[in-house]
């Protein structure tokens, strides 16, 4: 991951409704002396910490200073999935009332407990759930670029119950987007669209190790078929 760090002042100069009134914002910079000002001119100065959403201002994903700003770092090694919540993200499941938080069903997919496992045999379709497939979606609480997705069975699994049907979609958010992605997912109203990356449909590979594409992500998608025979688990 690369590690900078930005020093960014930003130097603004507006001019009031009298001709000759001129005030100079800055922003950041906050342990430089005042600039030494002509006779009539107004200073004022701003740190990053006080955009204000209400005022059309966002800060994503930086860690701010007096004199700073730097991008979050995150370890490439560390798995996302189960530091969702604390980061502001969250997953989502498929059901007939359309996406719900996601329960303790699922959350032995991202648990990192090799010995608990998923069952892939259809429940989903039934016990008031009634979803086609098995769908759910990953929000990670920011656009990152994801480099990869991984997934298996058990080790004492591996060779009966691989997944054989699957598809990956990522989506970077935009609202302006929405509609114009190639898949949609959901029901009731409640739909997300998304740009499909992975799509398998015979496979029979026990551990999936699949590369994504180098852009932002904000949700990814991973749905998943009954297999043609026996169940599938990811552990």
């Amino acid at each position: 991951m690369l590690k900078a760090c930005i020093r960014l002042v930003l130097t603004l100069a507006w001019l009031t409704g009298e001709a000759d009134a001129l005030t100079i914002y800055r922003i950041g910079g906050s342990s430089l002396p005042v600039p030494e000002l002509a006779e009539g001119v107004e200073f004022v100065q701003l740190d990053w910490e006080e955009v204000e959403s209400a005022q059309h201002g966002q800060i994503e994903l930086l860690k701010i200073d007096g004199d700073f700003i730097e991008p979050e770092q995150l370890d490439p090694s560390i798995n996302l999935t189960p530091r969702l919540k604390e980061r502001g993200g969250r997953v989502q499941t498929a059901s007939r009332l359309g996406w719900q938080p996601s329960g303790d069903t699922e959350a032995v997919l991202w648990d990192e407990d090799v010995e608990t496992a998923f069952l892939g045999d259809g429940h989903w379709t039934t016990s008031g759930i009634n979803a086609r497939n098995k769908s759910l979606v990953f929000e990670f609480g920011g656009n990152f670029t994801v480099e990869r997705i991984k997934f298996y069975p058990r080790e004492r699994f591996e060779e009966e119950r691989f997944l054989q049907r699957f598809m990956i979609g990522i989506s970077d958010g935009d609202p302006l987007k929405e509609g114009t992605r190639e898949y949609t997912a959901g029901t009731r109203g409640s739909f997300l669209d998304f740009d499909i990356v992975h799509r398998a449909t015979e496979n029979t590979t026990s551990v999936v190790e699949l590369e994504l594409p180098p852009v932002p992500i904000l949700r990814m998608l991973f749905e998943a078929h009954e297999n043609t025979q026996g169940i599938w688990e990811i552990a």
